[in-house]
């Protein structure tokens, strides 16, 4: 694997989405683990440990993209590096990553710091920092107590410490890693905001379009493109035909004579769109968080939405500060209240008010390994799929 500092590893780009990352992974057919906080899964990273190459992505939890490449064992795999259009492998199994040779490859640079409670050496590059265990018996040379400017690259004995850990990231340090900046046109840059009065509607701030109960799938195409899939609704997969065409409106137009309500499936948007067979008028939306605690993780992009409550709503708790009229600084849009898709359930009841009594759905089986959710109504035309850690796992828009 290629190593750019401050940008990827191989296939894995800082920033890229989760989603993406376990793509090539599979594709790979390369095992990794999904690590993540069940309990409050917006409060720690998600993590794919990936054995087989020593390796750690961890996603920023919210945005769900990679923030920090963290390789623990340089041994796993051949490493590189491109210097002067010659990529130079500094770490395999049968390479060892030393000081020297790390110094030499990728060039003088400030003097590291030693981290006392890891009793090791951490060199850094912009984007990159490299970790060398120092030996007892030479630590007091950069504990603080001696001359701890030095740069390791040779021990009292003649020896030169090797890495064993280094990571990849933007910002300041490793502990302080940020995520890289989206491009305007980077599908990842989507923010959707809906409006729940009137014609139910999404407005899409990337795209700078809208979509509403009043659009057609041909308006629907216009706007967002072609889908990822086209599902009947409670049929066994996709429509065959339709997918591989690009004048997916007109033979979906003669298609549909014969089949039930479609959905167009937008998962790179974390959307499905439910379309009447007749009147192929759009009648349900479906917004997905992609969270790994539901049992349709990776099924979807996370969708970033903002629910936005009619001006004059009266549901929920009129003393919270969400529940006042307000301007949306994102779409212009006057509204009481906004749910947004990082909400716990209990915000969103302070906002929307309570969703009474709530169908349960699924049970703690292999095909339901999380655990129930549970579906509540406390708004017309708006149901939200709650998991058992209180986080949404979606919610399902309609024209009530």
């Amino acid at each position: 694997m290629i190593l750019v500092p401050g940008q990827s590893l191989g296939n894995f780009q800082l920033g890229m989405a989760l989603p993406d990352a376990i793509e090539l992974l599979k594709a790979d057919a390369t095992h990794f683990e999904l690590l993540f906080n069940d309990a409050e899964p917006l409060q720690s990273d998600i993590c794919l440990k990936v054995p087989k190459d020593g390796m750690n992505l961890r996603f920023e939890p919210k945005s769900q993209r990679l923030h920090l490449i963290d390789v623990y064992d340089l041994m796993m795999c051949r490493l590189s590096y491109t210097k002067n259009t010659v990529n130079t492998c500094f770490a395999d199994a049968h390479l060892t990553p030393t000081f020297l040779l790390v110094y030499e490859l990728f060039g003088p640079t400030y003097p590291g710091q030693y981290d006392k409670s890891k009793q090791a050496y951490f060199l850094k590059y912009p984007g990159l920092s490299f970790l060398f265990p120092i030996p007892e018996e030479f630590r007091d040379l950069y504990d603080g107590t001696g001359n701890n400017n030095e740069v390791p690259l040779e021990m009292p004995d003649g020896t030169t410490p090797a890495a064993t850990r280094f990571f990849v990231y933007t910002g300041p340090s490793a502990e302080l890693s940020t995520l890289p900046p989206l491009c305007e046109d980077d599908e990842q840059a989507e923010h959707i905001s809906a409006q729940l009065w009137g014609d139910l509607q999404l407005n899409f701030r990337r795209l700078r379009c809208s979509i509403s109960t009043q659009s057609t799938a041909q308006d629907v195409l216009s706007s967002l493109g072609e889908p990822s899939d086209i599902y009947c609704k409670g049929g066994s997969g996709s429509v065959q035909g339709i997918n591989s065409t690009s004048d997916r409106a007109q033979q979906s137009h003669q298609h549909h004579r014969t089949y039930p309500d479609y959905f167009y499936n937008y998962s790179r948007l974390g959307l499905d769109l439910l379309f009447d067979a007749q009147s192929h008028l759009l009648k349900k939306m479906i917004l997905h968080t992609n969270s790994p605690a539901h049992q349709n993780f990776h099924t979807y992009h996370k969708c970033q939405f903002q629910l936005l409550l009619p001006p004059d709503a009266s549901s929920g708790d009129s003393s919270s500060a969400d529940s006042h009229a307000t301007t949306d600084g994102i779409d212009g849009i006057s509204h009481s209240g906004a749910v947004t898709c990082d909400m716990k359930w209990d915000a969103v009841q302070r906002i929307c008010g309570s969703g009474g009594r709530p169908m349960v759905h699924g049970s703690s089986t292999a095909a339901h390994p999380f655990g129930k959710t549970y579906f509540y109504a406390p708004y017309p035309g708006c149901i939200f799929e709650v998991m058992r850690n209180g986080h949404m796992a979606g919610v399902v828009l309609f024209k009530g």
